[in-house]
């Protein structure tokens, strides 16, 4: 039950938000919160993997959450296509070293499924089918491994502007088809191990 998943994370400190002059009104305290969430989880239709997300971001806070609180962190993505728009504009800040912020985890595992290529040449009218069940997918998990984290000295993790315009010229060495085989090799080979010390 929730409230014993609530005991176990805040002990006393939830406990005490049930306490009354009586055991009879204590008890009535206590079924007016159940009545309530539990009225609540049926008008959102939380799923039970919903449930264990929201519970699971409450491990990381001090104070017991409020029922929208705690309705927020169940149900981070009121709209898909709203999703798709802020997946866009996070992964072009973070393609080309500009400020970003995942506010939803599920939106950035998301879009690194979906392709950062992808999002900024499509739109949610052509791919909103893919990029639902994607979204869906990450959902689903209910907790996912860190986001990467703007810095401005380092831009974000894994950002490496050096090897990213190396890796272009390896691909347009790989374009020219109509070279010599033996002149393709030497080029192949220069921007391989161009590579390998940028690495």
């Amino acid at each position: 039950m929730l409230d014993t998943r609530f005991g176990s994370i805040w002990s006393q400190l939830w406990r005490h938000r049930f306490n009354a002059d009586s055991a009879e009104a204590a008890m009535g305290i206590y079924v007016a919160w159940q009545k309530e969430w539990a009225d609540a989880f049926a008008k959102e239709e939380l799923t039970v993997a919903q449930v264990k997300m929201a519970i699971h971001h409450c491990r990381r806070r001090e104070m017991p959450p409020t029922l929208p609180e705690f309705l927020d962190m169940a149900k981070p993505i009121a709209d898909a296509e709203e999703a798709f728009i802020e997946a866009g504009k996070q992964m072009a800040a973070m393609s080309f070293g500009h400020p970003f912020v995942w506010h939803v985890p599920a939106i950035y595992w998301a879009a690194h499924a979906f392709g950062a290529f992808e999002l900024r040449n499509t739109n949610f009218e052509l791919s909103g089918k893919r990029w639902k069940r994607l979204l869906d997918e990450q959902m689903r998990r209910g907790y996912w491994a860190p986001v990467p984290v703007y810095d401005a000295d380092v831009k974000w993790l894994g950002y490496r502007p050096d090897r990213d315009q190396l890796q272009q010229k390896f691909r347009s060495a790989m374009a020219v088809l109509h070279m010599p085989p033996e002149e393709k090799s030497k080029c192949v080979a220069k921007a391989a191990q161009q590579l390998g010390r940028a690495a």
